[in-house]
């Protein structure tokens, strides 16, 4: 089960991802990016690739 809702918050972040980087996305740099950071909850990885702490102030409420 957690395999499946890390997969979800992957693709998640995938998605906040390709919006953010517009006609620039490339899915190879979204992977070096994601995997750079070790393994760090996701909520963490998305404020480091989106400079959105939301994510991370949500995780620790």
């Amino acid at each position: 089960m957690s395999y499946i809702t890390g997969k979800w918050q992957i693709m998640n972040l995938l998605g906040r991802y390709k919006d953010r980087q517009g006609g620039n996305f490339r899915l190879g740099q979204f992977h070096d990016d994601l995997i750079k950071n070790g393994s760090l909850p996701i909520s963490v990885v998305e404020w480091i690739l989106l400079d959105d702490p939301s994510s991370l102030q949500k995780a620790v409420k």
